[in-house]
Formats: structure tokens, C-alpha cells, sequence
């Protein structure tokens, strides 16, 4: 399961901080980085929260004490099932998820606008972009 999640963290972490980036000046690269892995991070914090609180309210709610200290086969199920509930939950929100990118879909860039300025010469010059 770990070498599952690490491969698909892998895939999915480069192209993203790639897309990222490319959205901000890059004068704004050390800010966004940082944010980035502060929502990241956040992220998983959350994340394991809401998952322990499925965990102790399925014990809870199973007659079981929410402890591992004397772990016997009525503590090992409640604890299983909870965790059951959790991959389930947490697999549904990961195809919401997908489901709002692929919704989305991708956003066309619009390109930078010609300025044409005459210098004193009145010769064109291309200033703000391709051209």
C-alpha cells in the first residue's frame, strides 16, 4: 500500500509543482513553493485527524474502547472496520476530486499583448512580447 501511495505521489508532485509555477512570476517562486507545501502539509494534518476521529467514533460506536493498549480480536475488528471506513471515504473524496479537474478541464493562457512604440526615428520596436 506505502509503495502504491509513494509511486502515485511521485506522478502526481512534479507535473504539479511544474503547473504551479509556471502560473507566477518568477520573482514569486520561493512564495509559492512555500505555500504550496504549507497546503501540503496542512493537508496530511487534516487528514489524519479526520481519520483517527472515523476510527474512534467506529470503535465507539462498535461498544469497543478507542484503545489499542489490550488489543483482542473485538479490538483488532473495530479498529479494522474503522479503517475500512476511512479508505473508503477518503477514495470517494480522491473522485470528487478528479472529478472537479477533469470538469475544469484546462485553461487556455491567453499571450502576452504587441506594443508597438516609434522611437524618434519613427522606426517600430516590439516591447511586452513576441512579435
Amino acid at each position: 500500500m506505502l509503495m502504491l501511495q509513494s509511486t502515485g505521489t511521485a506522478l502526481f508532485n512534479s507535473p504539479n509543482n511544474s503547473s504551479i509555477m509556471s502560473a507566477v512570476e518568477r520573482s514569486s517562486y520561493g512564495v509559492m513553493s512555500s505555500l504550496t507545501q504549507l497546503v501540503r502539509n496542512s493537508a496530511n494534518v487534516i487528514s489524519v485527524a479526520v481519520a483517527t476521529a472515523v476510527i474512534v467514533f467506529t470503535m465507539g460506536s462498535l461498544g469497543v474502547e478507542a484503545s489499542l493498549d489490550a488489543v483482542s480480536p473485538e479490538v483488532a475488528g473495530a479498529f479494522v472496520r474503522g479503517l475500512n471506513r476511512v479508505f473508503w471515504m477518503m477514495g470517494g473524496l480522491l473522485v470528487i476530486g478528479m472529478i472537479i479537474v477533469l470538469a475544469r478541464g484546462e485553461r487556455r493562457r491567453e499571450a502576452p499583448e504587441v506594443v508597438r512604440h516609434t522611437d524618434s526615428r519613427g522606426a517600430e520596436s516590439n516591447k511586452g512580447g513576441r512579435g
